[in-house]
């Protein structure tokens, strides 16, 4: 079953530009408008200044803040936003683990991350905030 994935806006953070940039011409591809920032502060006054965000894709190893910490501070300032956090660097971590349930936690996906399944646990997010 394809799930609906077009026309979201995603807030993409990732301290490397190349990464940052490859991930949000793969999204921008699948019709997603991607908001970029670099760190998680850029990232928290976007969301302070009110900017519209369907749901939130954050890189979990990032200078002053890391990913986890940005996903809990952008929760509580928006608690059903839907959140997506990828690492290489995940231990013995081998498949996607799933925290919460569109309504706070998010889900941790291992990178490199293909473009197909990214776009998959997006739409299963934000389907799943849109039901809840």
């Amino acid at each position: 079953m394809e799930l609906p994935t077009n026309g979201r806006r995603i807030l993409l953070i990732d301290d490397e530009d190349l990464v940052r940039e490859m991930l949000a011409r793969e999204l921008e591809d699948r019709g997603h408008e991607v908001i970029q920032a670099s760190d998680g502060a850029t990232a928290l006054a976007l969301l302070d200044a009110g900017e519209a965000v369907d749901a939130l894709v954050s890189d979990l190893y990032m200078p002053r803040m890391n990913g986890q910490a940005l996903i809990a501070e952008a929760q509580r300032r928006r608690p059903s936003l839907a959140a997506i956090l990828l690492t290489g660097h995940a231990g013995g971590v081998a498949e996607v683990v799933s925290r919460g349930n569109g309504g706070g936690g998010y889900t941790l996906l291992r990178n490199p991350v293909s473009s197909d399944e990214l776009a998959r646990r997006l739409a299963e997010l934000l389907e799943a905030a849109r039901d809840g």
